[in-house]
């Protein structure tokens, strides 16, 4: 038992490391953004999405701040009260 833990303890900063990076980041275009289907993002940070969600949500939000997570190819949009996940493939 003591050897499980030792080794599960040792593997704690590999398995840290392993996580997917999120950051936070504006959306610069489109605007607004409705949260429809096939709609291109660009991103402050020069990356350019489709989102490929599935969703219609007619959100008319300008400038949003989101969350990426460009291992995953999801991005979150807080609205209304609400927690939206968009599912996203990289452009550019």
């Amino acid at each position: 038992m003591l050897k499980v833990l030792l080794w599960l303890v040792a593997l704690l900063p590999i398995a840290a490391f392993a996580q997917p990076r999120c950051y936070w980041t504006d959306m610069i275009e489109p605007q607004p953004f409705l949260g429809t289907e096939n709609e291109v993002i660009v991103l402050a940070d020069g990356s350019v999405w489709k989102d490929i969600s599935y969703l219609y949500l007619y959100l008319y939000e300008y400038s949003p701040r989101v969350v990426i997570c460009p291992d995953q190819g999801r991005m979150i949009l807080e609205s209304g009260g609400r927690r939206h996940v968009f599912t996203l493939i990289r452009l550019r």
